[in-house]
């Protein structure tokens, strides 16, 4: 095993020292810091953070574990962290952290013993399977996850496990390493009363060996909240009160705030830091006189692993494989039927006989680009928005890196683009009678749908959401077919404009399905010089689409890396 896993191995007990903690975020236009007092976590010991549904309190969240939420525009946070009083950076050391998000982000066409089993890879490379095959088997068994383990995680459109197993497979993917350190945000959300306190129950169970387990919860029940040991109250950043839980109620008792009967001390505590003046508060804050001090694996590895869980996360959402098989059949037979047989009709056109018909042998042509680029576009442009809670939840825990990430989602599209347009243009070659060679005119739309699924990938890396990429999509993909050269003359395009046209996927793809479809016919050569296209450039439109391919997936990357470093 490697000296990166023994570090994360849960020693018998651990302090965590925060100090120096802010938050300033701007109001009205002035900056306003919120500092936290410096106060100490002990390992052996189940802390639960209350507090409000608000960007505020995930915030805090947040801010306790070390990662930054700069959800709010232009704020900053900084935080001074130590660990068995040892300085930290918590986002270069995230292998002795885990974060369970408040969504669970697990993929719904995986199972629970495969999510476990794929976060035991990707963090024990070296350890023997057997070794890790036990220990997946043991945090099922721990996590009482054994009757749905082979059951599928599911979501809105496909049948799967209950909230209360979501939950606990996201608990048990964050703890395949044995990390000293665990922070989950809203673990009880959507869970019943039952399934709530069964879950602080495991949990409590994995505190006993001295990891530090740290939860928010929004408004426990009485039962759940006194399953944890310790409870810290904040308010404005400040620490009111951080200590047992049994103690709570004598403490705000001598402060002159007694918990009523059968009142949750939880909700009467967030109740008086919403109720009472603020010079109240602080003189709460002062009064707490003891405030507590607050290597990847190999990317082959990585790589393979991702490789395998896309390619069975593609063949098992089925509603969506057979809605895709379905769509392209149905389009590319009606387009057939429209334009059948127009590149055997449209000879007269290469000879100069009759205008009309040659237009129609061109539609074709374009209609078969313009249908496959969409294709690609269209389901790509969401792939990344949908997927980025699981990303951010295993690339900030240091599973993988996000070029493994990004190398297996294009290992496993490129070759659905290839066999989807090998559909889409053996369909459309014979129906619509095209004269060029068949594989010249599959690679040329081939290469259109590769090139332009990397824009879509790109865009999608940039989008905070599906909403906006979806909005996004009209922007990027109408001027594909405007500086095509079908609307207008790229001559009368305002010079300060023509640039764009070199960054037109189906214009170069385009050229390529001229040259393949006209240039050894006799007359071709007209249709070549009328449409402003350059037989000699041939390899040099393979190249371009090519160079286009590699270097939006690049841009995506980055903008995908350098969004990880916040959660959303």
């Amino acid at each position: 095993m490697r000296a990166s896993d023994n570090q994360v191995n849960a020693p018998s007990r651990i302090s965590l020292e925060y100090s120096n903690m802010k938050y300033e975020v701007p109001i009205d236009g002035n900056p306003r810091k919120v500092r936290r007092s410096a106060f100490t976590i002990t390992g052996g010991r189940l802390i639960f953070i209350p507090g409000f549904v608000t960007r505020r309190r995930r915030s805090d969240a947040n801010d306790i574990d070390g990662r930054k939420n700069v959800s709010v525009k232009g704020s900053t946070v900084s935080v001074n962290l130590k660990v068995n009083g040892r300085g930290i950076d918590p986002v270069a050391a995230k292998r002795e952290f885990a974060y369970v998000m408040s969504d669970d982000a697990l993929l719904a066409t995986s199972t629970p013993y495969e999510c476990i089993s794929f976060a035991a890879k990707m963090r024990l490379p070296r350890m023997k399977s057997q070794e890790r095959a036990d220990k997946v088997d043991h945090l099922i068994d721990t996590l009482g996850l054994t009757k749905c383990q082979s059951s599928l995680i599911g979501n809105e459109n496909i049948k799967g496990v209950s909230s209360g197993e979501r939950k606990r497979t996201a608990v048990a993917v964050e703890l395949v390493h044995d990390p000293p350190i665990m922070f989950l945000d809203e673990p009880t959300s959507g869970l019943d009363s039952f399934s709530a306190y069964k879950l602080v129950e495991v949990l409590k169970e994995l505190n006993a060996n001295g990891r530090c387990i740290v939860a928010t919860i929004h408004q426990p029940s009485s039962e759940v909240f006194h399953l944890f040991d310790d409870v810290l109250f904040l308010w404005e950043g400040y620490c009111i009160y951080h200590g047992p839980v049994v103690e709570v109620e004598d403490y705000f008792a001598r402060l002159g705030h007694s918990v009523p009967e059968s009142f949750n001390p939880a909700d009467f505590i967030l109740f008086l830091t919403q109720t009472l003046e603020s010079e109240e508060l602080q003189m709460m804050a002062a009064k707490w006189s003891e405030r507590e001090s607050a290597s990847l694996m190999e990317h082959k590895v990585q790589f393979v692993s991702l490789w395998k869980r896309d390619v069975k996360g593609f063949f098992r959402d089925t509603n969506s494989l057979r809605a895709r098989l379905a769509f392209t059949v149905f389009l590319n037979l009606l387009f057939g039927f429209i334009y059948l047989d127009s590149g055997g009709r449209s000879s007269g056109y290469v000879l100069g006989v009759g205008e009309s018909v040659g237009k129609s042998h061109v539609g074709a042509l374009t209609l078969l680009a313009i249908n496959n680029m969409f294709s690609q576009a269209q389901v790509l442009l969401l792939t990344f928005p949908l997927e980025r809670p699981t990303f951010l939840r295993e690339y900030l825990s240091g599973m993988y890196s996000a070029g493994a990430y990004f190398l297996s989602k294009s290992c496993v599209e490129i070759p659905v683009a290839f066999v989807q347009t090998g559909v889409s243009v053996a369909i459309l070659y014979n129906m619509m009678g095209l004269n060029g060679p068949f594989l010249e005119i599959w690679l040329a739309v081939f290469l259109l749908a590769s090139a332009i699924a990397s824009t879509a990938v790109m865009a999608g890396c940039f989008a905070p959401n599906p909403k906006t990429a979806m909005e996004a999509g009209p922007l990027l993909f109408v001027p594909q077919i405007l500086f095509a050269g079908f609307f207008v003359d790229l001559s009368e395009v305002p010079a300060f404009l023509r640039w764009v046209q070199y960054l037109c996927s189906l214009k170069y793809a385009m050229n390529l399905l001229f040259i393949a479809e006209f240039s050894d016919h006799p007359g071709g050569e007209e249709v070549l010089i009328s449409n402003d296209v350059e037989e000699d450039l041939k390899w040099a439109y393979i190249l371009l689409l090519l160079a286009l391919l590699i270097v939006f997936r690049l841009v995506g990357l980055v903008a995908l890396t350098r969004k990880a470093v916040t959660v959303y």
